[in-house]
């Protein structure tokens, strides 16, 4: 089973051994982000309660440079969904808000021409807010606060001088009542997203 130590250590050899490879690149020292996605959360029953389990998700982020090609970046998303069911007879609204932070860093790749890549790691914080008399968690209703960690990936494309669109992969686990990320009980999941960055400063 995968622990978020273990791919802390993997990611951190594999961006040192990235850096080493390609040196010293332009990068700009402050990057501001909109996008938007489609999320997939990790855990198993939520479809039997929520009818789905994937759905918009918009979000921002700022990227700004410590020391080429590493950078700390900030992202916020926000996964929502609404579902009609049925409780005893009774038709109820069932309602699914859940916000979540990303603070880590970056490795961005910033070659002389319009493309670009890169990949990114850190903790994740999480907040669920649930309406209804279903729930995922064993009290109905409420608020939860967890956290967990990211891992992200994309490639973007710069069609002006300071602005550029982007592709982004990004995997988020944590687990309210504690365990393993990646087992059935994660509240993070998997997010496509794509949007625009602005390089302000």
């Amino acid at each position: 089973m995968l622990t978020a130590k273990r791919i802390f250590l993997a990611l951190t050899l594999c961006a040192s051994t990235a850096a080493a490879q390609f040196g010293e690149r332009t990068a700009d020292r402050l990057i501001l982000a909109g996008s938007a996605g489609i999320f997939r959360i990790h855990h198993n029953n939520f479809t039997r309660i929520y009818g789905r389990r994937s759905g918009p998700a918009p979000g921002g982020a700022a990227v700004v440079k410590i020391r080429t090609p590493w950078h700390l970046a900030v992202k916020y998303r926000h996964f929502a969904l609404d579902h009609a069911a049925t409780v005893e007879g009774a038709k109820v609204q069932l309602q699914w808000r859940e916000r979540w932070i990303n603070a880590g860093v970056r490795f961005l790749n910033r070659a002389p021409g319009k493309m670009g890549n890169f990949f990114g790691f850190g903790l994740a914080f999480f907040r669920i807010e649930e309406t209804g008399p279903l729930s995922l968690f064993p009290e109905a209703g409420g608020e939860r606060n967890t956290s967990g960690f990211f891992i992200d990936l994309g490639l973007d494309y710069r069609f002006a001088g300071r602005a550029a669109f982007f592709v982004e992969f990004e995997i988020t686990s944590a687990t309210p009542d504690g365990g393993s990320g990646f087992e059935g009980a994660s509240v993070g999941g998997y997010l496509l997203s794509a949007g625009l960055n602005l390089s302000v400063w």
